[in-house]
């Protein structure tokens, strides 16, 4: 199915680019290092190749625009954005935390005091409260990985350990839905995407949540054969830190500090080919969310004065800031702020 939208938008579009002596060089080095299997299929060949020279317009544009970001060639250079490993069924923020507060629970706002108190940077990896970034592959399960990040961290800071939690139980298991209204059925769809908060609520309901090593990774979906002898954490309920409006980013910040990593959504244009520095993008959207993460920290930039938050990506540590990102704090930039979650430990 992907060759045939690939080889329509290839038709369409990426086939306007005149050859390019020093651009197939630069190609052919590409499918050398990352060991790309159509190195030998001349039809794929030409169509990644196309693929590629049109990402690296969108590249060279981004760093003019975002001078407080680098981006570059990686692994995601010879795909379409239709192809980047994202949940692939995008959502506005104000259906996300419609759904969300179905059965989660409101936030409950910090006063001016206890907001000054926090510190100007924190980052909860200098803890050891975060788990090693991990790799979701093809599979557009970003949704579980974001679930079990938070849950992962808030069972660690409450005493119980860092441990690795199943992402693929969940892409297996998790199919909760809450219907909307206005919307239609937000539901999970394993590697077709889906939600962590509709996923911590199975989680709620199953009575905890296998570990990576007992229940591992396949990046495919699968049947569910989940088995409660082998849980390992345990949830009662989670926050909806955003919603029914998008989270204010400095309640967010005191929120952060206070309880743990958030699981959050936005949308994920500029991942596909981001390096490093803070995401600052003002044709960002912020209503159609596409992608699930966890934000770790946050931070102020010494040479920007740019405030921004620290951002675990499932790309694996080959990708970006070893596995993570930056983006601007406090203007609701690519809507990280619109569909934010805590999960609340059940510690009994």
């Amino acid at each position: 199915m992907f060759k045939g939208l690939i080889l329509l938008a290839v038709v369409a579009a990426a086939l306007a680019h005149v050859h390019n002596e020093e651009t197939m060089e630069l190609f052919v080095e590409y499918v050398k290092d990352h060991n790309k299997e159509y190195a030998n299929d001349p039809v794929e060949f030409a169509i990644r190749y196309n693929i590629f020279a049109s990402n690296l317009d969108t590249i060279a544009f981004k760093n003019a625009q975002q001078p407080s970001a680098y981006f570059a060639v990686n692994k995601y250079t010879d795909r379409l954005y239709e192809e980047m490993p994202i949940s692939h069924i995008p959502y506005t923020g104000e259906a996300l935390a419609q759904a969300c507060l179905t059965r989660g629970v409101t936030m409950t706002p910090y006063t001016p005091e206890q907001i000054e108190a926090i510190p100007v940077s924190w980052d909860w990896r200098s803890k050891n409260m975060v788990t090693p970034v991990k790799n979701q592959g093809d599979c557009g399960s970003c949704w579980t990985f974001s679930t079990t990040g938070a849950i992962e961290s808030a069972w660690a800071i409450a005493g119980k350990g860092l441990t690795g939690l199943s992402e693929q139980m969940i892409v297996d298991c998790s199919h909760g839905c809450a219907n909307e209204s206005d919307y239609g059925p937000v539901c999970n769809q394993g590697c077709d995407g889906g939600w962590p908060w509709s996923a911590m609520n199975d989680i709620v309901s199953w009575g905890g949540i296998e570990t990576e090593t007992a229940y591992p990774y396949t990046g495919e979906d699968g049947n569910c054969a989940n088995n409660p002898t082998k849980y390992s954490a345990k949830i009662k309920n989670y926050t909806c830190v955003s919603g029914p409006l998008p989270a204010d980013e400095t309640q967010m910040a005191t929120f952060l500090y206070n309880n743990g990593p958030l699981s959050i959504a936005m949308d994920a244009d500029d991942l596909m080919s981001y390096s490093s520095g803070i995401i600052n993008d003002p044709d960002c959207d912020a209503t159609s969310l596409d992608h699930a993460i966890l934000i770790v920290g946050y931070g102020v930039d010494s040479t920007s004065n740019l405030n921004y938050w620290i951002v675990k990506n499932s790309w694996g540590s080959d990708w970006g800031e070893n596995g993570y990102f930056r983006i601007v704090r406090g203007s609701g930039m690519c809507g990280v702020n619109e569909a934010v979650t805590f999960p609340i430990v059940n510690t009994n």
